[in-house]
């Protein structure tokens, strides 16, 4: 727990903390690395030259788009296996934003445009807040196939619910309050397990397939990785009776 107060650590005991957490992740969260790294098969082989066809310059903006969105999820997944819950949510909502404007770029390409000039001038950027808000965006995607508007829109709000935005999901699930008689410490875990933990590997799973469904969808290609969904709920509910197991035996143990 991080409070005011509370004998703060390093910078540097932070960040090797963060990186042990790491290193302990990929000896015990396998099952996840596994489908971590099927989405990134997925996206490497949409990205692979002759996959996608057609014209160079409506390519351009959308390809440098979802590779952006790539570089996202690649941050939430690492950021996820440090322990860093909620930031991991806030990575998860850049890589659905960056996912969702190069699908609308992809669809109108004269957006490409508005979005190249956002910052030249007062009017450039009004245009940019015109166009490119993201419930409408959503709105233009299919209802059903690869990537359905309900389920794009549904994992968005809860990664702006648990770390995209400053909401109570996310602060207090990781925040929390120490009391002794002298004092009362109000701060926030920087490293989670457990439920959190567990609920942000499945957010960046769900994310990550989300993604590459979407490159499915703008670049008529069929590489996302089947069956995916169902292994995420299998996985996420196998590790939650694991948690729960394990709150268990933590209670029934006898206290000192």
């Amino acid at each position: 727990m991080i409070g005011e107060g509370s004998g703060l650590p390093t910078i540097t005991q932070i960040l090797d903390r963060a990186e042990n957490n790491r290193h302990v992740s990929s000896h015990s969260l396998t099952d996840w690395f596994s489908l971590f790294q099927e989405v990134v098969v997925s996206h490497d082989g949409i990205m692979t030259p002759g996959s996608i066809q057609g014209n160079l310059e409506d390519l351009a903006i959308p390809v440098l788009l979802v590779n952006y969105a790539f570089s996202y999820f690649i941050a939430a997944v690492d950021t996820c296996l440090s322990g860093q819950v909620s930031p991991c949510f806030a990575l998860q909502r850049m890589c659905i934003e960056s996912a969702v404007y190069a699908h609308a770029i992809m669809r109108t390409p004269e957006l490409g445009t508005v979005w190249v000039l956002r910052d030249t001038s007062p009017e450039d950027k009004q245009a940019f807040g015109s166009r490119f808000k993201i419930g409408p965006l959503m709105d233009a995607l299919p209802d059903t196939g690869p990537a359905p508007r309900e389920v794009i829109r549904s994992l968005y709000n809860r990664t702006i619910s648990y770390g995209g935005h400053p909401n109570p999901g996310g602060a207090l699930s990781v925040g929390g309050i120490d009391e002794t008689d002298q004092t009362v410490l109000v701060g926030v875990e920087l490293f989670s397990q457990g439920r959190p933990l567990l609920h942000a590997l499945k957010g960046a799973a769900d994310v990550g397939y989300a993604m590459v469904c979407l490159e499915d969808l703008m670049f008529s290609v069929q590489l996302a990785p089947a069956g995916l969904p169902e292994r995420i709920v299998a996985l996420s509910t196998a590790g939650l009776q694991r948690v729960i197991a394990d709150s268990k035996r933590r209670t029934q143990q006898p206290r000192p």
